[in-house]
């Protein structure tokens, strides 16, 4: 999306070009004539000529935003299946990944490819997770005892991108809640109720 909207912004650049040589022409044009500066009406119609320059610039980089969308829209809806791709080695990274992949395969949305090639997009990532703490349903232990629970903190950071290697979407997610319950189901259940929603 981004390579196609510099691709139609690159008309701004060139039309503010035209702009100034077509000022700078008739400043030249004025002094080979033995006018000195230009008069009023000349002023007043190189105005308007920039501003007309400076809209079609303009017209033409929306018009660039609303084509890349649609185009990444498109791409979207046409993901039927994905590749997950190995997460970053940091702790509980691997978890996670198995926790997507269940995840995505309990939404109906999409398959899981074995490899990139099988796939039509492939979801690169990092997450982690770790220990905030631990809680008792027992108000007098205060030490980390057997009955003590851990509470999960952590994050997972995903992207999504087509067979180009364009990306087509990304997400972060910390849990909703803190306790006791799985940590991946947590931050994964997130992320692929999201992923659902854009693929639509």
């Amino acid at each position: 999306m981004r390579s196609a909207l510099s691709r139609k912004c690159l008309f701004f650049d060139s039309y503010m070009t035209i702009a100034l040589q077509t000022d700078s022409k008739l400043e030249n044009s004025q002094e080979s004539a033995g006018g000195g500066r230009s008069g009023p009406y000349t002023q007043e119609l190189g105005l308007a000529m920039r501003r007309a320059l400076w809209w079609m610039a303009m017209a033409l980089c929306m018009y660039g935003a609303f084509d890349a969308r649609a185009q990444t829209a498109a791409a979207l809806g046409a993901v039927k299946s994905v590749y997950v791709e190995p997460f970053a080695n940091k702790p509980g990274a691997e978890g996670l990944r198995a926790d997507l992949i269940a995840e995505l395969r309990k939404s109906h949305r999409v398959s899981v490819a074995a490899s990139p090639q099988a796939a039509d997009a492939v979801i690169g990532g990092t997450g982690e997770t770790w220990v905030r703490g631990y809680y008792s349903l027992n108000p007098r232990v205060r030490s980390v005892g057997s009955d003590a629970h851990p509470i999960y903190g952590g994050y997972l950071s995903v992207e999504l991108k087509g067979r180009g290697g364009e990306t087509l979407w990304s997400y972060l997610v910390t849990p909703r809640r803190f306790g006791p319950e799985d940590i991946g189901r947590n931050l994964c259940g997130q992320i692929v109720r999201k992923l659902v929603e854009v693929l639509k």
